[in-house]
């Protein structure tokens, strides 16, 4: 009699299969779990310490809309106080300068002096004697190189006229240009101005004194070509001086300047 042992053949290979593929499964359940360990430790790492216990917070729209209305309706509720509808006023800045008074500038003297009948006679060369040069004609002017003083402060401000003569009378090229302007000349016309002597027998910041007659335009005229007479200083105790005031007399004839005719010596 022969014995036979049975042996399982079929139980063992199924255990080892299952052993082999259990722990298979248990291997990549490990694995998994270690990479999903790792992606939260980085996550944990890249967010901060407090990156793990961030909550989510929710809102509502309609909850601040009714917020935002309640608090403007508050707003316009709110009474406005007195002080608030006072105005501030900032005080004005002291002024750095004081205040400057204006200058009263006094008006221009006129170009006319103003005689009396008294003081215009007092002018009339005819009375004095004659001592030194003197001419006369037609547009020439007439004076005298006396000391004596012509009238009681007839010259501007209220200053002495001292006459003078001629160092040379002016000639009618002279004159013409500033005479051009008179279309006749009405016979016995004259004129007086009065200038301040200068040096080199010149006269200077000459003005009208009269004329005759009057609105003739003749002591303008004469005036405006001052610049170019030459006339001897007056002298006291044989000195002459210079920056006193000066009377120049000038007579006209009848001159028919509109004709052409000038002035003749």
């Amino acid at each position: 009699m022969a014995y036979s042992e049975q042996t399982d053949w079929t139980t063992e290979p199924r255990w080892d299969l299952v052993r082999r593929r259990g722990l298979g499964v248990v291997i990549a359940l490990l694995l998994e779990a270690i990479i999903i360990l790792a992606i939260l430790s980085l996550s944990m790492r890249s967010g901060g310490p407090a990156a793990g216990t961030r909550v989510l917070n929710t809102f509502s729209l309609e909850a601040e809309a009714d917020a935002a209305s309640s608090a403007e309706k508050n707003e316009t509720k709110t009474p406005v106080t007195k002080e608030q509808q006072q105005t501030i006023t900032p005080p004005l800045p002291m002024p750095l300068l004081s205040p400057v008074n204006p200058v009263k500038v006094p008006p221009p003297s006129p170009d006319y002096i103003k005689l009396s009948k008294s003081e215009f006679d007092a002018m009339d060369l005819s009375k004095f004697p004659a001592s030194g040069g003197s001419g006369s004609g037609e547009g020439k002017g007439n004076g005298q190189g006396t000391k004596g003083m012509m009238g009681p402060g007839l010259g501007p401000g209220g200053a002495q006229l001292y006459p003078v003569a001629w160092l040379r009378e002016p000639y009618d090229s002279e004159l013409a240009p500033y005479l051009a302007a008179i279309k006749r000349i009405p016979p016995g016309a004259s004129a007086d101005i009065a200038c301040r002597m200068a040096e080199r027998n010149r006269v200077e910041n000459c003005q009208i004194i009269a004329e005759t007659p009057r609105g003739t335009g003749l002591a303008k005229a004469i005036r405006l070509a001052a610049w170019q007479f030459l006339v001897k200083p007056p002298r006291i105790d044989n000195k002459p001086q210079l920056g006193v005031w000066v009377r120049i007399h000038f007579d006209f004839g009848v001159r028919a300047i509109d004709e052409g005719t000038a002035p003749s010596d």
